[in-house]
């Protein structure tokens, strides 16, 4: 069981700072990103995960939360009350929330749970389901008038140049994209199943998944106007490589 270095985040006093996770439909890797993201940004200020979506009993941020089998960096809650999540603002114990958004379009309920600081949208490379999610941003995300960014997700390694294309495409179509996109692999199930975030496995084969959750929850942080950035484990903080000493001909012949 990996060992991951307890952060006493620094306290806060003031209105907590509130990112949504949503898409309009299930199964783009909302829930994932939602757990990853609290987890990092847990490391940073208290945080609370709020599952909005007690309905889906599978893959959902409760059983996330439920397998963890390390001290969880964030406090979790289930709520999908919109009278109650419209006092959420009054939370000042907390420095983020991260609202796990149910698959809905519901415009009336949408208006609570989406009244953010930033809501960030899955967008997977599926060509129908990529279709669906974009005209529910241009319907439903964009008239909130807060602030959205896309994240690609589920991308597997075959797909990581059309995925970079279709961030430059949206990029230039004056659509807020996250330049870091989330991998497809089966790392995040075996995580899932084993309790352990994927940021703090210490198999390689979970590196690059887990640079990618650290990047994005990076780029969230700049996106809420922070300077900020999540502290790194130790396998993703980049080694120095030393100075190669300079030979010469005379070291050479030294060494001979």
């Amino acid at each position: 069981m990996p060992q991951v270095e307890q952060v006493e985040p620094p306290p806060w006093d003031g209105p907590p700072l509130i990112v949504v996770l949503w898409g309009g439909k299930g199964g783009i890797g909302k829930s994932t990103l939602a757990f990853l993201l609290a987890w990092s940004l847990g490391k940073v200020g208290r945080t609370l995960l709020l599952d909005a979506d007690p309905e889906q009993k599978e893959g959902n941020a409760q059983e996330l939360y439920d397998l963890l089998e390390l001290p969880a960096t964030f406090d979790f809650a289930s709520e999908d009350d919109p009278a109650k999540l419209a006092g959420l603002r009054r939370a000042r114990q907390y420095r983020f929330i991260v609202i796990d958004n149910a698959p809905h379009r519901d415009r009336e309920i949408l208006k609570t749970t989406c009244d953010g600081d930033l809501i960030v949208v899955p967008l997977p490379l599926d060509y129908l389901e990529a279709r669906a999610i974009m005209s529910s941003i241009r319907e439903i995300v964009i008239p909130t008038g807060h602030p959205y960014r896309v994240v690609m997700s589920k991308v597997d390694a075959a797909r990581k140049a059309k995925a970079v294309r279709t961030l430059d495409t949206l990029d230039l179509a004056g659509i807020p994209v996250f330049r870091t996109h989330m991998r497809e692999l089966v790392a995040h199930q075996d995580a899932g199943q084993m309790g352990i975030p994927i940021t703090e496995g210490t198999s390689k084969t979970w590196h690059k998944p887990g640079k990618d959750a650290l990047d994005l929850a990076d780029e969230v942080l700049a996106a809420l106007g922070l300077a900020d950035r999540v502290p790194r484990p130790a396998w993703a903080v980049e080694k120095v490589p030393s100075p190669r000493k300079k030979t010469t001909a005379r070291t050479r012949k030294a060494g001979s």
